[in-house]
């Protein structure tokens, strides 16, 4: 009795661990690059307040205009984290490829979602 309780308790781990999959890791090359916001959300409600902004990702700053008003900060990226800003805020890289990201964070107690597209043209 003793035996078969083990084996169900080694097997049962076993499926758990087999089951459990880890996020890929985001290359960083894939996120530098000018993004504009093709469409937005704010607690889950469709926004067009934000669309039109962008974020120009370099390979150590962060330049948008998404609140307004043109702002450059530093930023951090861990595994799917972004640290932006000074006080550094996280945002949540939920999705990203060569050509669409989407972003989700919380701003003054609300959350908000941001679907993003790279600019085709060259920026200056």
């Amino acid at each position: 009795m003793k035996v078969n309780l083990l084996f169900i308790a080694f097997f049962g781990m076993t499926l758990i661990m087999i089951s459990c999959k880890s996020e890929p890791k985001l290359e960083k090359n894939l996120l530098v690059n000018h993004w504009e916001v093709v469409g937005a959300t704010r607690e889950g409600r469709a926004t067009e307040t934000i669309n039109g902004a962008y974020f120009h990702f370099t390979d150590e700053t962060l330049e948008t205009n998404f609140m307004g008003i043109v702002e450059t900060h530093g930023y951090e990226m861990r595994n799917r984290i972004l640290q932006i800003g000074d006080p550094m805020i996280p945002y949540r890289i939920k999705y990203l490829d060569a050509d669409s990201m989407h972003l989700s964070t919380t701003i003054m107690k609300f959350s908000f979602d941001f679907f993003l597209h790279p600019k085709n043209e060259t920026v200056q």
